[in-house]
């Protein structure tokens, strides 16, 4: 084993060993002959010298973000495009247009365990680097997932023996596209405002500007879909 690999594992062995030592000390109450039997072959908790921030994997956590929000996007767009919602017997299939390399990279990680496809109850997962290609497509429903993000689903909706009804996923992006309006016109308030120049840090005050920067693009792209 490679010295990072093997640092990561010890990482994991102390985060399971703490996770169980804590677990087995509040579960003493409730099981305590399971507790007496498993304790001695532990380390006694000291809550007070656990410091998280020690095991966070900051890249990890943006990652597992990004895939969130994405699957979150999604599922609300297979919600409300058609009553009842698509469900796995409409075979839903979603096609993703990825704006960033990095992304890129990420959801193609992910692909062995077909994890975006799983968490967004799709039966295929389709992903896209070129944007006419994305176009070709003729979706039931599209949307914006975030600033590098778009997607599509393709759905059988006669499929299931069921009458299926297409409801106008305008009204679904309408929604969404204020809200991100809202947003933006409220971080375009507080950095114009004086105050804010003054007291805000450095790091805050970029952070925003690149939120401001993130909205723009995901407005830009949503309003091609609502107009």
């Amino acid at each position: 084993m490679n010295p990072e690999s093997a640092s990561k594992a010890a990482h994991h062995c102390q985060i399971l060993q703490h996770c169980l030592s804590l677990g087995l000390h509040y579960l003493e109450v409730f099981t305590p002959f399971l507790v007496a039997e498993l304790r001695p072959h532990l380390p006694v908790p000291n809550p007070a010298s656990f410091d998280p921030s020690a095991w966070i994997d900051a890249q990890l956590e943006s990652e597992v973000d990004q895939l969130l929000e994405i699957c979150q996007s999604v599922r609300t767009a297979k919600a409300e495009s058609a009553r009842p919602p698509i469900v796995r017997k409409h075979d839903p299939r979603l096609h993703l247009l990825s704006k960033s390399d990095q992304l890129t990279e990420l959801l193609r990680r992910q692909q062995a365990d077909n994890v975006v496809g799983q968490l967004t109850l799709c039966n295929g997962v389709v992903l896209h680097e070129s944007e006419d290609r994305f176009k070709e497509q003729r979706f039931t429903v599209s949307s914006a997932a975030s600033h590098v993000c778009s997607f599509g689903i393709v759905a059988n909706l006669e499929r299931g023996g069921e009458r299926v009804v297409a409801s106008r996923q305008d009204s679904g992006n309408s929604k969404k596209l204020v809200k991100l309006e809202s947003e933006l016109d409220r971080l375009l308030a507080a950095v114009g405002n004086e105050g804010y120049r003054k007291s805000a840090s450095e790091a805050v005050q970029k952070k925003h500007s690149e939120r401001i920067k993130q909205l723009q693009l995901q407005i830009q792209d949503m309003r091609k879909i609502v107009i």
